[in-house]
């Protein structure tokens, strides 16, 4: 039996993971929701992990500042892969399995285990042009420009990184979907969103973002935008990791100005997460109970058949009782040349 492909929807293109989680999930985890990955209950399962992933290394979704992910060793690494396994077990259903979720890239390990042996995973890094992403946060979530260019940096270079040895490709906002093909993914014809080509940055808007950081997120956009038209090339990773030793060295540096919107939006993530992670314990109790009562029918019907087994063994032993009783009887010896004449004229009879 093959290996069920299981896609890794990642990246910084927001609205293409969105769509193409969606083209491939084939609709199941359609709703009427808010923004990727939040799309359905079960890309609200991935991202209720991701971010307990993220918090258990010290950091939140819009924390671009480095964090270990929780090594298999340990007992909170060890937990958070069976959550992960436990997810993937209940997504069950024809074609590949999806996982769509763009900060999925930052805690990718813990994936790739849960995925370990029955799957063939493979990853799809979804594309974002640096500033678009910065102001997207910034109408979104009231994140400041440097934040959004540092946040994009983190998002994209992580994936990278943590994704290497897997089969991927890197998609660009409205490409067609023809280049996942090389996946081995069969997708009707089409492709991601379209998207208009934004603005160049404003002097205001390079002076708030910070020419160092968003000059970085342009070579690294460079580079993976070049991976999506030529394919990849192993001799840029050491620039890109370059490029993510730079970043983690400027975490100490950077502050972030307080934010009101910022602080709401992260409650209401946080709150999000949580009605997730409820939706999630009902469900396995929901299943605890299904399998409750299977195991009880179960146990039911084997207590029927044993009693069978008892009645019809009591029955046979009875039988044989009376058959030894009249085997043994005085008038069955008196009568057995009777019954051995009796045998013979049947016999000449039948002949």
């Amino acid at each position: 039996m093959s290996a069920r492909t299981a896609v890794l929807v990642l990246g910084t293109g927001w609205d293409t993971g969105r769509a193409l989680t969606d083209l491939l999930d084939g609709g199941r985890d359609r709703t009427a929701a808010e923004a990727f990955p939040a799309a359905g209950p079960r890309m609200r399962q991935v991202a209720a992990l991701t971010d307990r992933v993220l918090a258990a290394s010290g950091r939140s979704w819009h924390d671009w500042r480095p964090g270990p992910v929780p090594g298999p060793d340990s007992a909170e690494g060890r937990g958070l892969r069976e959550s992960a396994a436990l997810i993937v077990r209940g997504m069950d259903g024809a074609g590949p399995l999806v996982l769509g979720d763009p900060l999925l890239g930052r805690v990718l390990p813990v994936w790739r285990d849960a995925l370990d042996g029955g799957h063939r995973p493979v990853a799809v890094l979804t594309l974002a042009e640096p500033m678009a992403f910065a102001r997207a946060l910034r109408a979104a979530e009231g994140l400041p420009l440097a934040h959004g260019a540092l946040l994009w940096m983190r998002l994209a270079l992580d994936a990278e990184r943590l994704g290497r040895g897997l089969p991927r490709v890197v998609l660009r906002p409205g490409a067609p979907w023809d280049a996942l093909e090389r996946l081995g993914l069969d997708l009707p014809p089409g492709g991601g969103p379209a998207t208009e080509t934004p603005p160049p940055p404003g002097r205001e808007e390079v002076a708030e973002a910070g020419v160092p950081a968003l000059g970085e997120a342009w070579r690294c956009f460079a580079i993976l935008d070049r991976w999506a038209s030529e394919g990849e090339r192993p001799e840029d990773r050491a620039t890109l990791d370059g490029m993510g030793a730079a970043l983690d060295a400027a975490a100490w540096a950077y502050v972030d100005p307080p934010d009101d919107r910022r602080l709401a939006a992260g409650l209401a993530r946080a709150e999000a997460s949580a009605r997730a992670l409820g939706e999630d314990r009902d469900r396995q109790a929901w299943e605890l109970g299904v399998l409750a009562r299977l195991l009880s029918e179960a146990e039911s019907r084997l207590d029927r058949q044993r009693g069978e087994v008892r009645a019809a063994r009591s029955a046979l032993a009875a039988s044989e009782r009376r058959y030894a009783a009249i085997v043994g009887s005085t008038s069955w010896r008196i009568t057995a040349p009777l019954r051995r004449v009796a045998a013979k004229l049947g016999q000449g009879r039948g002949s």
